[in-house]
């Protein structure tokens, strides 16, 4: 009856004590977690730039559009979709790819 008695008693000093400091573990938590996201930040920003995200200007409106989804002719001149390229003049379709 007396250990627990003793048991009681230190688990109830350890629900006070963790009462108590419990704001500041949360706060702890707060400030390590904005700390990995600066790192995770960072880390995204240092990546090389890869096919996928670069970008390329449309020749005919000017708007940049990634690499992947861009409409090439000739390998040179870049669209950014089939409208713009139907916009632009044969004439100059052809100075273009050649």
């Amino acid at each position: 009856m007396k250990y627990l008695l003793i048991a009681a008693l230190v688990a109830l000093v350890f629900v006070l004590l963790y009462w108590r400091v419990r704001p500041y573990i949360a706060l702890f938590q707060k400030i390590i977690g904005v700390a990995s996201s600066v790192v995770d930040s960072n880390a995204t920003r240092s990546r090389k730039v890869t096919g996928a995200n670069k970008l390329s200007r449309c020749v005919a409106c000017g708007t940049w559009v990634p690499e992947q989804r861009a409409v090439t002719v000739g390998g040179s001149s870049v669209y950014c979709s089939r409208d713009c390229l139907e916009k632009v003049p044969a004439k100059k379709k052809d100075q273009l790819a050649g």
